[in-house]
């Protein structure tokens, strides 16, 4: 799924609206064909009271993905705060007296 993401924004927004119209007209068509002519009437009554169902479950599905994402974002930035942290105490013992700091630096530079 790495070439997905990799996606422009453009890209991903006009799929994705015209992946909704799909889904719609395939539905509308789909109920066209299942349900009979006599019972026609009937699916607005039986389909608004899951409106708010499923918004609901759509919001709960979003709060669940954000979760995850914050919780690996914070994970990341614990990740960071490490590797900078041993950088600087890296650098900081290469300016100890009797040590040649010049090819730790540099090392340390190419690494960061």
């Amino acid at each position: 799924m790495n070439w997905l993401t990799s996606l422009p924004a453009v890209v991903l927004v006009v799929g994705g609206l015209l992946l909704a119209l799909l889904v719609a007209a395939v539905a509308r068509v789909g109920v066209r064909a299942l349900v009979p002519v006599e019972e026609r009437d009937r699916v607005p009554q039986i389909a608004t009271p899951l409106m708010p169902t499923l918004g609901a479950a759509f919001a709960i599905f979003a709060a669940l993905t954000l979760a995850s994402e914050a919780g690996y974002l914070r994970a990341a930035e614990g990740l960071v705060s490490d590797e900078a942290a041993a950088a600087s105490r890296l650098a900081w013992a290469a300016t100890s007296p009797r040590v040649q700091s010049e090819p730790i630096h540099a090392a340390l530079l190419d690494y960061l």
